[in-house]
Parts: C-alpha cells; sequence; structure tokens
C-alpha cells in the first residue's frame, strides 16, 4: 500500500523545499537589476526609440507591449472564406487583423 507523504522514485519522506509559489532568489535579484538598469536608462532608452525608423519602432513598441499585456492564449479564427488563423501574441494579432481586411477589399 503507498503511503500519499511518500515520492515514488526514492521512497522517502518530503521534508522541506521551497513552498509553492516562492520567488526563486536568483531570478528576483536578476529582476531587480534589469529594473534598475532600464529605470536609469529610462530617458536615453526613450530617446533611441524616437530615433528608429517608423517601421522599427512599432515592432519595438510591439515587443514591450507583450511585458505589459497579458499574453493571449492561442485562438482559432475563421473568416467568411473558412481559412483558419492561429494567433498566439499581439503581433500574430495585428497581422491576421490585415490579412482579414485585405481579403474583405
Amino acid at each position: 500500500m503507498k503511503n500519499n507523504n511518500l515520492e515514488t522514485t526514492n521512497k522517502r519522506l518530503k521534508t522541506g523545499g521551497r513552498v509553492s509559489g516562492t520567488p526563486n532568489k536568483v531570478t528576483k535579484c536578476i529582476r531587480e537589476s534589469i529594473q534598475t538598469i532600464l529605470d536609469e536608462n529610462f530617458d536615453q532608452i526613450r530617446n533611441d526609440i524616437k530615433e528608429l525608423n517608423p517601421k522599427d519602432r512599432i515592432e519595438i513598441l510591439i515587443k514591450f507591449a507583450e511585458f505589459v499585456i497579458p499574453k493571449m492564449q492561442r485562438t482559432e479564427i475563421k473568416n467568411e472564406t473558412k481559412n483558419l488563423y492561429e494567433i498566439s501574441s499581439v503581433s500574430d494579432y495585428i497581422l491576421s487583423r490585415n490579412k482579414i481586411n485585405e481579403l474583405r477589399t
């Protein structure tokens, strides 16, 4: 008979470890370091983005948006012509909207 407190691989009691939901200390430290770098260089980053050509500026803003806007789950959309689109990111969504609009015109 199996005991629910035993791991099936090594047959020892689980005695510790990180509680579910507790952030990894290294990951937390790296995120804080990146946040500090971004905070200290925000004005320069903003100026660099303004100097990009419009296409590159839009691409970088879409990439940044994915960190602010929750990621969409993959969704299937069927349009009038029975074509199937899979959407997995903000940029995919924009591209699919453009394709649908092209088909309508």
